[in-house]
């Protein structure tokens, strides 16, 4: 008993470490630089130096990796990520990456692809308007490919455990962001002082984004918490009733101060396929669910419509004319592309990256990077969705969502979510190679009890 509730108050402190983590740095820019820098150090020297769990370091910085991607966007200087692009996020999967090579790895596809995106990225540094600029893009897609190979090589860290953990962090992360999205709007309404990623665009529509630097990545974010939540109570029936309605309503609400579309369209299009195949499958607690989002879906699309100064729910802001000029930009370069870097990609049309994951890197990377770029995913496919990890739903809801906005990889989180989908994947596949085992020493046992 005394175990359990030191268990329980362990990770009580962890949460609010994290969240308190967070919301200091939402006023990264009023709290000064030094105090960031200081936030930063401690909560990293922290975590790693810990000496009451059992995780070796790989484990360690694959937790971190989950709980920095809300200030994933704030750079080790407290600064913003535009003015010095490498933060703790980027720091802690560097190290991870160079713990994974010096301890030994398989070589593989995964090992080779960001390095052969890497040097196809570099022709784009000779038709580029801005070599900075071409280079970020360029390591954000490297950084992304690398969570692959991470995923993969972390085979020998995986457990039940360490799983669970994993994704009890991107939850923590998800609400404390959630939480971060609703003090912001707060903070805005009642002393009419803006704190990270807020704005009023169009026709007096107000958007959150907490640290992140695009709305839409917060709303898709909070929809993978969401998403998680409903796997948990349908599927695996490990959360009760009451604290899933209370945790969905809160996450629900986040979503709609943060006012983008996107992750309601990927959350509520993934759950129609969710539940759906477990409505076939006679399970009642997803038909319940169904109807439930039947009933709300009129008052939610009256308050984004009101939200959006009356704009309609289905109104593209231009998308299609962006999918257009992408497909003409790639007609022209079919090949390599017309070259990474959003200032390049401006510069040359006039206007900002195509709001489709397909079509953007078909016209920045051609036929031959984008071909590097979902290899990655094939093989992932080929690999692993035959274990049909939990996760895989949720990374279906980012890949929904990566079709109305752009340049996904820069959202952090996809990369960490195919790490988790992997190790899910390799825990899977240990317990069913387990399951024969086991079954064969009962039966020997058996047989020895009997003679």
């Amino acid at each position: 008993m005394l175990s359990r509730k030191k268990l329980i108050s362990s990770k009580l402190y962890e949460v609010i470490i994290i969240f308190f983590y967070n919301i200091s740095l939402l006023f990264y820019q009023f709290i000064g630089q030094s105090f960031t820098i200081l936030l930063g150090v401690g909560m990293f020297i922290w975590f790693i130096l810990r000496k009451r769990d059992n995780w070796n370091i790989s484990q360690k910085l694959t937790f971190l990796s989950c709980i920095y991607i809300p200030t994933s966007f704030i750079s080790v200087l407290g600064t913003s990520y535009g003015s010095f692009p490498l933060t703790w996020y980027h720091v802690v999967l560097i190290l991870l990456y160079m713990a994974i090579l010096f301890r030994g790895f398989k070589i593989g596809f995964y090992f080779f692809s960001p390095i052969i995106m890497f040097l196809l990225g570099c022709y784009s540094l000779f038709i580029s308007v801005s070599v900075g600029d071409t280079i970020k893009q360029l390591l954000t897609i490297s950084f992304f490919l690398i969570s692959f190979f991470i995923g993969e090589q972390l085979s020998k860290d995986v457990n039940e455990g360490f799983v669970k953990k994993l994704k009890f962090y991107y939850l923590v992360s998800v609400f404390s962001f959630a939480v971060v999205i609703i003090i912001q709007r707060i903070v805005a309404e009642l002393s009419g002082l803006r704190v990270g990623y807020y704005s009023v665009i169009g026709q007096n529509r107000i958007v959150s984004a907490g640290l992140m630097n695009d709305y839409s990545f917060a709303t898709l974010y909070i929809a993978t918490g969401a998403m998680m939540l409903i796997i948990d109570y349908i599927g695996n029936k490990s959360i009760r009733t009451v604290p899933f309605l209370l945790s969905q309503t809160f996450l629900f609400i986040s979503m709609l101060l943060a006012n983008s579309r996107t992750g309601l369209f990927a959350l509520v299009s993934t759950m129609l396929l969710y539940l759906g195949l477990k409505i076939i499958q006679g399970k009642k607690k997803a038909f319940l669910i169904l109807v439930s989002l039947v009933i709300i879906a009129p008052y939610v699309i009256s308050y984004v419509v009101a939200s959006r100064g009356g704009q309609s729910i289905t109104e593209g802001s231009g998308r299609i004319n962006l999918l257009h000029l992408a497909i003409e930009k790639f007609y022209e370069n079919p090949f390599f592309g017309v070259g990474l870097g959003i200032s390049n990609w401006s510069t040359l049309t006039g206007y900002v990256l195509p709001h489709n994951l397909i079509a953007q890197y078909l016209a920045q990377l051609g036929i031959i990077g984008s071909l590097v770029f979902y290899s990655n995913f094939i093989i992932f496919i080929n690999k692993y969705f035959k274990f049909r990890s939990e996760f895989l739903w949720v990374i279906i809801t980012v890949l929904i969502g990566a079709m109305v906005i752009p340049d996904i990889v820069s959202s952090r989180y996809l990369g960490i979510l195919v790490i988790m989908a992997i190790v899910s994947s390799i825990n899977i596949k240990r317990n069913l190679e387990e399951e024969p085992n086991e079954k064969s020493r009962e039966i020997t046992s058996k047989q020895y009890k009997s003679s």
